[in-house]
């Protein structure tokens, strides 16, 4: 691996061969298990919800409605939404546009997607600051069959539970849980098991409905968008970007990632397509309270599969977590771990053996060991970063006091990625984590045991300037390949 000589390095790449400085070709090829984030949550679905009593105000369809503290346009009572108990339930796949009522300007009123709904939601200026529960809650489809025992792996839903949420043009949209507690929520949660899409109001959908997917940094194929827009093979990935992009700004707290999964879960898969994004695992006067990703896994929790296209994101992570990536994997019996998974979600399985590919629960073994691991002697949270992959657009991932920018968590744990990777094909990445921190080190990107993967783009990662001083790149080789063969 050669060594970097300044402290601080742009990587800009363009074609493979101009990464010959500081990247290698992996001698082997790895496979790995990620649900297929291919498919869009906006197919048709019949919902088989019940409808609870409601207090809506105004008339059904065709018009703004207030329903609670929200206006919706778009939409009926009972058979595509009902509010009660201060939470308005998406029942229904109709779109449906969301803002704050005539006189309202924040609300403690919640936005949940009911179990195994395919939901079309544009926020068009909404701002909810909930202690009880994510501001939109995305419900695992976990017990599909109604038997009252949960899947256990997120592939044996047949009906996954999908939001394709839109950022309405010119609009602010503040998402924030509020439990400065061990057992919050995220700002948008999206576990393991269901899917999120986040765009601006050019969708990054062909007429088919399929997410048109940048390749090499640019549009890959001549395609028609489902809003009319034709693009040409080549073309600025840009051309899919508004230029008066909404905003998104969530926060998760209490253990809960910003976007994704909440205490003891894993992210779900997570595509960002566009929107001016901003997503916080925030920290408390209680840092053991702060171990969620930025965007991915909440404590204890993985990220799964994570994809950004375009858009501008922020991801910071809490004390422990990644800031794009998983949540801190720490020990049985510690303050880090003293918090619940919320009943929907699948639960983090126990025992090596029984590995569903985004982690475990069990004893700590060598395997994990590098650097230093607190209380080896016990049973851990064995938590991987995920399928991770920025095709175009702008990022920004910054550490919080451990864990890596991009990738793993607190290497006090057992994190890595095995047997998954971290990808970049386009796009502007910007990293920052404390290049003088050693214990742990804290790295901009990768994970252990894992492939980082980097074909495109402009990549900015620190060189350590005590210790080491090697870039900070971790995983198999502790740098970036530049080899376009690997299956993810």
């Amino acid at each position: 691996m050669k060594k970097h000589a300044t402290t601080h390095k742009l990587l800009r790449v363009v074609l493979a061969g101009v990464l010959a400085s500081g990247l290698m070709i992996p001698t082997a090829a790895i496979a790995t298990e990620q649900e297929n984030a291919a498919a869009v949550p906006v197919e048709e679905v019949a919902s088989s919800a019940a409808a609870p009593q409601a207090e809506i105000v105004g008339p059904a369809d065709g018009q703004w409605t207030n329903v609670g503290d929200f206006a919706l346009l778009g939409g009926t009572v009972y058979s595509d939404y009902v509010i009660t108990n201060n939470v308005l339930h998406i029942t229904s796949n109709k779109p449906m546009t969301i803002k704050m009522a005539e006189g309202k300007t924040t609300t403690s009123q919640t936005i949940q997607i009911d179990a195994g709904i395919k939901a079309d939601l544009t926020l068009a200026g909404v701002t909810i600051e909930s202690a009880t529960s994510s501001p939109i809650n995305m419900i695992t489809n976990s017990d599909e069959d109604r038997d009252g025992v949960k899947v256990v792996n997120a592939n044996q839903i047949k009906n996954k539970t999908m939001l394709h949420l839109t950022l309405a043009d010119g609009t602010t949209n503040t998402l924030k849980n509020t439990t400065a507690n061990n057992d919050g929520w995220p700002g948008i949660r999206c576990g393991w098991g269901s899917v999120l899409v986040i765009d601006d109001s050019i969708r990054n959908l062909d007429t088919n409905n399929q997410i048109v997917t940048p390749k090499n940094g640019m549009i890959g194929e001549d395609v028609t968008l489902i809003g009319g827009q034709t693009l040409k093979a080549g073309d600025p990935i840009t051309n899919m970007d508004s230029t008066n992009r909404g905003v998104l700004i969530a926060q998760g707290w209490g253990q809960s990632a910003g976007i994704g999964g909440g205490p003891k879960e894993n992210g779900g898969t997570i595509i960002i397509n566009g929107g001016d994004i901003t997503s916080t695992s925030s920290s408390s006067g209680n840092l053991s309270y702060s171990n969620g990703a930025g965007i991915g896994g909440g404590a204890g929790g993985s990220g799964t599969t994570i994809t950004i296209n375009g858009g501008k994101v922020v991801a910071q992570a809490g004390y422990c977590g990644s800031g794009i990536g998983s949540g801190l994997g720490y020990y049985e019996g510690s303050g880090n771990m003293s918090c619940t998974a919320k009943a929907d979600a699948i639960d983090i399985p126990t025992g090596k053996a029984n590995d569903q590919g985004y982690g475990f629960f069990d004893s700590f073994t060598a395997e994990f060991q590098t650097g230093n691991v607190q209380s080896p002697g016990s049973r851990h949270y064995h938590t991987v970063a995920g399928d991770i992959t920025l095709n175009g657009g702008y990022v920004f991932a910054k550490s919080g006091g451990h864990g890596n920018a991009f990738g793993q968590s607190c290497g006090h744990g057992p994190a890595s990625n095995k047997n998954h990777l971290v990808r970049i094909t386009g796009g502007t990445m910007i990293t920052e984590a404390d290049p003088n921190i050693n214990n742990p080190w804290l790295y901009s990107i990768g994970a252990r045991l894992g492939y980082t993967i980097v074909t495109g783009g402009s990549v900015f990662v620190q060189n350590r300037t005590t210790g080491q001083k090697q870039p900070m790149f971790q995983g198999i080789g502790d740098t970036a390949f530049n080899t376009t063969g690997i299956e993810s």
